[in-house]
């Protein structure tokens, strides 16, 4: 059995792009964007990583009883 796969509107077409790098590294690309849409969009995106990465390493690094 044999098969072809064509895209007719490539624009159309939905990607994920999965990227890995330390939270410094997303700032220090964050800090590059452009603001200007669609890069904006990405920021916002970046920004709100940061936010709940570091939300989330304080709140498990500071003492559970107040001291």
């Amino acid at each position: 059995m044999r098969g072809t796969f064509v895209v007719n509107n490539p624009d159309a077409v939905e990607v994920t792009l999965r990227l890995t790098m330390p939270v410094k590294q997303w700032k220090e690309l964050n800090a590059q964007l452009v603001h200007a849409w669609p890069s904006w969009d990405l920021s916002r995106l970046i920004n709100d990583l940061t936010r709940q990465v570091e939300t989330q390493l304080h709140a498990k690094t500071e003492p559970k009883d107040g001291t």
